[in-house]
């Protein structure tokens, strides 16, 4: 019986442990990468995402006069800089499906 009794304590104290390990104690570190639209646009999936998750109002100056929108693409975070025009074009360009799900 004694036995048993320190295999189960010791099978206790090993799944505490486990549960540890699993959880660390800080967020794992996020991805992020900073592209600018011209680089943005070879990947059609991203134009699709930026499509989907951007809208003009949405843009943020930046201090050099860029325009930065942040897009979440294959669980990452995207930085998308450009300045006003190019944001403009990308806009006017925007097709009927964009938006379609």
């Amino acid at each position: 019986m004694k036995t048993l009794k320190s295999v189960l304590v010791a099978t206790i104290v090993a799944i505490a442990l486990m549960s540890f390990v699993e959880s660390p104690t800080h967020p794992p570190k996020e991805n992020l990468i900073k592209i600018t639209i011209e680089q943005a646009q070879t990947n059609s999936g991203l134009v699709i995402a930026m499509y989907q998750q951007l809208k003009p109002g949405m843009l943020k100056p930046d201090q050099n006069g860029l325009y930065v929108g942040v897009v979440k693409y294959h669980f990452k975070r995207i930085e998308i800089s450009g300045t006003l025009e190019a944001w403009i074009v990308f806009f006017r360009n925007e097709p009927k499906w964009a938006h379609d799900e």
